[in-house]
């Protein structure tokens, strides 16, 4: 519903989601089969006028961007051949590649090919970044902003330790934007209000108000020895994080496979 939101005409607020499920419960294959209807649909187009004034059908989600662990790279390419290169009419194939190694010159070719043609392009986060720093890319020369990002195992990227990941991501003015993790959110509020704030820019406040709003009161009721008022604060707090969060973050846990 949050990203189909993204997709009214005019509007232009960046929408997105958090998938919090434990791994098992199929997040590759729900995210490559939202990919796939809206690369192919036929109903998501869009008329724009062209520079000799003529009217023109654009999808309106041409690029995707697919930002992973270097080591679930192959994993991501192998999941995409299965499920998207069927010999099957009713399911059109969708123009995906991987940029997993090779030097500079190979790279930039793949990302001038993703930037003409569109489609899927999966990189790891290590790749992009360094992709990013180096003057001689595209990404650095002219970057291309995708319509549609998601970012695999996003904790690793909002995490503290991760600064140069979180910093680039947060460079592309992406509107749509999908943060896939199998982590309980709360263990790391830092991590989980970073990880909101990109998916939902300002939901939470400034790093400040979020600290003073929630961060202090769930941290001080989560100790062994807080008492039984600074107890009932935490609850509370997490009850209301949780609430406002909800309509894009969307939690499963393995109790759904018993």
């Amino acid at each position: 519903e949050n990203v189909s939101k993204a997709l009214r005409p005019g509007n232009s607020d960046v929408c997105g989601c958090i998938l919090a499920h434990n791994m098992g419960l199929g997040k590759s294959l729900q995210v490559i089969s939202l990919l796939h209807v809206l690369l192919v649909h036929d109903k998501l187009v869009t008329k724009i006028k062209t520079e000799d004034e003529t009217m023109e059908e654009r999808r309106i989600v041409n690029r995707v961007l697919l930002l992973v662990p270097v080591n679930t790279v192959a994993n991501w390419n192998e999941e995409f051949t299965k499920w998207t290169e069927m010999d099957d009419l009713r399911f059109p194939r969708i123009d995906f590649h991987c940029i997993n190694s090779g030097d500079a010159g190979s790279r930039q070719q793949y990302w001038d090919r993703w930037s003409r043609r569109g489609g899927v392009l999966i990189v790891s986060f290590e790749l992009f970044a360094r992709m990013y720093r180096d003057d001689k890319t595209p990404t650095k020369k002219a970057p291309t902003t995708p319509d549609v990002m998601v970012i695999d195992e996003a904790h690793l990227v909002f995490s503290g330790q991760s600064t140069k990941r979180f910093s680039t991501v947060e460079k592309l003015e992406t509107r749509i934007r999908i943060g896939l993790t199998g982590t309980p959110l709360q263990n790391n509020l830092m991590e989980y209000y970073r990880m909101a704030s990109w998916v939902k820019p300002n939901c939470l406040g400034t790093p400040a108000e979020f600290k003073n709003a929630f961060m202090r009161p769930i941290t001080e009721g989560m100790t062994t020895d807080a008492g039984a008022k600074k107890d009932d604060i935490y609850r509370n707090k997490s009850i209301e994080l949780h609430e406002l969060l909800a309509p894009f973050v969307h939690r499963r846990g393995v109790d759904l496979l018993k």
